[in-house]
């Protein structure tokens, strides 16, 4: 359905995040890769794999940017982009060479909504 797109199309969601446009070709490249290996939700709207590999790049850059803020920006629920993140991660080993290629780091483990705990208030 939404498999096309192109670069402005992607250097328009980096910009919206404020992420640096230097790594649109690694986006490319994971798309297009997680597309013909038939990742995630083959029916996907574009916008949420897009959301998700920002999710994904945030995690692996370590950036401030938050999976709220991506999906208040987006428009897209936490819950949807993190599920395709989830099927990607599960697939990391057919994905690898990409993330080296970048020297992008996935994390090892899903990462998890961070918890206040009772102790920190007393």
């Amino acid at each position: 359905i939404h498999k096309e797109f192109n670069n402005e199309y992607i250097n328009s969601y980096l910009k919206r995040i404020n992420i640096d446009l230097k790594y649109e070709e690694f986006l490319i490249e994971l798309l297009n890769t997680i597309n013909i290996l038939k990742i995630g939700n083959p029916n996907a709207r574009l916008s949420t794999k897009i959301a998700s590999l920002i999710f994904l790049l945030v995690i692996s850059i370590k950036s401030d940017i938050t999976p709220e803020e991506i999906s208040s920006e987006f428009n897209i629920s936490v819950s949807t982009f993190k599920n395709l993140y989830i099927d990607i991660f599960k697939n990391k080993d057919k994905l690898q060479y990409i993330f080296n290629k970048y020297n992008i780091f996935l994390p090892d483990k899903i990462p998890r909504k961070s918890r206040k705990t009772k102790k920190n208030n007393e």
